[in-house]
């Protein structure tokens, strides 16, 4: 395949550094690989640059760069930019010199020149699939329950978060109400690691004329 393309993100280390870094790509916005920009000798600037500085007595690493890479493709973009190589370098006038780690082109060089906006992420539809009531033990499935009996629900969901807090809200049944002078009653409870949720907030089935 070749030397690969250098990308937004792209890993990098100065030899003068205590820390790596990563490349931030702001010299175009038009042309990706692999859904991510494409890196050009005019992109200079790095997200946390490099921990500390040797040379600056391991003070915070502030890089001054007054040079643009070297060993850059022959490939050049609009402007006249010329792309970046995972074996590119950089000079930094405090005298480090910067390479590149890990360029993130992880396929085929196929490069898309066109307007480019990042993919749509469509969050999960949160579901429930079943609730089911249960004893008071919980060890038990029922389906019908007598005067003084103690309940709970249970209650199994997909792409809730582990930690996050389910309501379910039972409406009177047959006409009658559930607790006296209460229509509705709420279960609440924690959704745990399997994506269930037990509501043990147990009531008593009670008798209303």
């Amino acid at each position: 395949m070749g030397l690969k393309y250098v990308c937004n993100g792209a890993s990098c280390m100065c030899d003068q550094g205590s820390a790596p870094s990563t490349l931030d790509v702001s010299s175009q916005n038009t042309i990706v690989i692999q859904e991510k920009l494409m890196a050009t000798e005019d992109d200079i600037t790095f997200n946390n640059p490099f921990g500390n500085c040797k040379i600056k007595n391991n003070y915070p690493c502030i890089p001054d760069i007054k040079t643009k890479w070297d060993d850059l493709s022959s490939t050049v973009l609009g402007k006249n930019k010329k792309v970046l190589l995972e074996n590119s370098e950089l000079t930094c006038a405090v005298g480090g010199k910067i390479k590149i780690t890990d360029s993130l082109q992880t396929g085929s060089k196929i490069v898309i020149f066109d307007n480019y906006s990042p993919p749509v992420v469509t969050p999960l539809k949160k579901e429930i699939l079943s609730v089911n009531w249960k004893n008071n033990d919980l060890e038990n499935e029922i389906d019908s329950a007598n005067i003084g009996d103690k309940v709970s629900l249970v209650v199994e969901t997909k792409n809730y978060n582990e930690g996050e807090t389910v309501v379910i809200v039972i409406d009177e049944a047959n006409g009658k109400n559930i607790k006296s002078n209460t229509k509705l009653v709420k279960f609440s409870g924690e959704v745990n690691a399997d994506g269930f949720a037990i509501l043990k907030e147990e009531i008593s089935i009670e008798n209303e004329n």
